[in-house]
């Protein structure tokens, strides 16, 4: 199978989440939680583009795209830690205090 159309495959997810995010952002007129979900998963397709042979090739798009996957990788760690883990930190202080 070409390496082009495995990437569709390997971003249904990523797809998937930016329709779902998209459909929230819309309802709720809510940028930061929904939008700012949907922008990340679209770095993430746009990442997934770096095992593209063609891409590989052309040295421009290769540290283009990889300079996309470090600026992925800085938001998805500020959202992990900020956005999900202080949803657990406020479960426990909620449980410690009852």
């Amino acid at each position: 199978m070409p390496d082009y159309i495995a990437i569709i495959f390997e971003n249904i997810f990523h797809i998937n989440r930016v329709i779902q995010s998209g459909i929230r952002w819309k309802e709720m007129k809510k940028f930061y939680n929904q939008g700012a979900g949907m922008m990340i998963n679209m770095l993430g397709i746009l990442t997934s583009m770096i095992k593209v042979a063609k891409v590989k090739e052309n040295y421009y798009a290769y540290w283009t795209i990889t300079a996309f996957l470090v600026l992925q990788t800085c938001i998805g760690l500020y959202w992990t830690v900020c956005e999900d883990w202080s949803v657990l930190w406020r479960l426990q202080r909620r449980q410690v205090q009852a």
